[in-house]
């Protein structure tokens, strides 16, 4: 008697997850770009991620000329579409930035993102008060390889 209970048991979880398993099969999502006021974790301001792909992390620094961090910085990084990221080519005048996510550097004056492999463009959205940008904008960058970690720079004026 007891092991029919647990055979029970067994078949409803069963079912339970062949039927959890198989929502939103027929939805296709590529991209997941979850509200960018909700951090992923407190080091990651934001995330372009697909479901099948290893997500790869972005990391914008914001320095000065003479390399002290700029915190508290509103920066921005947007995914281009078309592209080809592992030739580094952007096709001019029928490429657009399709998602974008602003983010604030930290302490450290860096704001980290998790990406997929494509192209992106970067930098700043407000300049700190009294900061003069010199690098020139926007920047871009390319993944390549999903899990792989890209960095891009932001310059500001040593004053």
């Amino acid at each position: 008697m007891a092991s029919r209970a647990i055979l029970s048991c067994v078949m409803i979880l069963t079912a339970v997850g062949i039927v959890v398993s198989g929502c939103g099969s027929g939805v296709k999502t590529d991209l997941a770009v979850p509200n960018s006021t909700t951090p992923a974790s407190p080091s990651i301001a934001g995330e372009f991620t697909k479901p099948d792909q290893v997500p790869s992390t972005v990391v914008l620094h914001a320095r000065t000329v003479s390399g002290l961090a700029v915190p508290n910085v509103l920066v921005y990084l947007s995914l281009i579409e078309p592209c080809d990221p592992v030739r580094q080519n952007v096709p001019g005048g029928e490429s657009t930035q399709s998602l974008g996510l602003d983010a604030t550097t930290d302490a450290n004056g860096a704001a980290r993102y998790l990406a997929v492999t494509g192209c992106y463009r970067f930098g700043v959205k407000t300049p700190p008060s009294g900061k003069r940008t010199e690098s020139p904008e926007p920047g871009t960058l390319f993944v390549t390889v999903p899990g792989q970690t890209v960095e891009g720079s932001l310059i500001f004026a040593d004053q």
